[in-house]
């Protein structure tokens, strides 16, 4: 019961003080989506193409020009068949089926925007920086052929991340605006990889 209670406590002072920030326009949701495109290393270039991202999060403007905040992210990239045929030296041909070898990449980060007129401003390029935990997995891949079958199991790994990009800005009202990014994204792994994220959003 004390711990239920104190756990309400806590929650209650966290909303309050997220409603205080919000009345003070220091607080901002933001919510995005749009396209991943592979970038490098090799072997993850030939083998994933282009796929879908978003995100959610909320920015603290801590001065005129500076706002910090937490992010959530998802990328996923589609296995290239021609890829994954060309790596293990396959001739492609119509008898063969593959299903499965997606990956995705779950994002929690911290990011930092930097403004060079003003957070308020009705238009405005930024720029931004973050770093944090990547989530990434592989689904199961199944590869049927007329000269038998190859099978790998699903994986998965947690790594360090970092991130840099350029932003647009622009209001549209008093209580919410548009802006598009581009982000230069790496994942710390064993065979690091980076790619290349374009979305568009709203903050309100």
């Amino acid at each position: 019961m004390k711990k239920s209670l104190a756990v309400l406590v806590i929650m209650l002072a966290v909303q309050a003080g997220s409603l205080a920030l919000a009345q003070e326009k220091k607080l901002a949701f933001h919510v995005s989506g749009g396209a991943s495109a592979p970038l490098a290393n090799q072997e993850f270039r030939d083998l994933y193409s282009t796929g879908a991202n978003g995100s959610l999060g909320l920015d603290v403007r801590v001065s005129p020009k500076l706002a910090v905040g937490a992010e959530l992210g998802y990328s996923s990239f589609g296995l290239d068949r021609k890829g994954l045929l060309d790596l293990i030296e396959m001739q492609d041909d119509d008898a063969i089926k593959i299903k499965g070898g997606d990956l995705s990449v779950v994002e929690v980060l911290g990011v930092g925007k930097y403004y060079p007129k003003s957070v308020d401003a009705n238009t405005s390029f930024y720029l931004l920086a973050g770093a944090g935990l990547s989530a990434s997995a592989i689904a199961k891949l199944e590869v049927t052929t007329p000269a038998g079958d190859l099978e790998s199991e699903a994986a998965s790994e947690s790594n360090f991340m970092a991130l840099g990009g350029i932003g647009l800005q622009h209001k549209f009202g008093a209580k919410w605006n548009a802006y598009f990014e581009v982000r230069y994204t790496r994942v710390f792994s064993d065979e690091a990889f980076s790619y290349l994220p374009v979305r568009i959003g709203t903050t309100f």
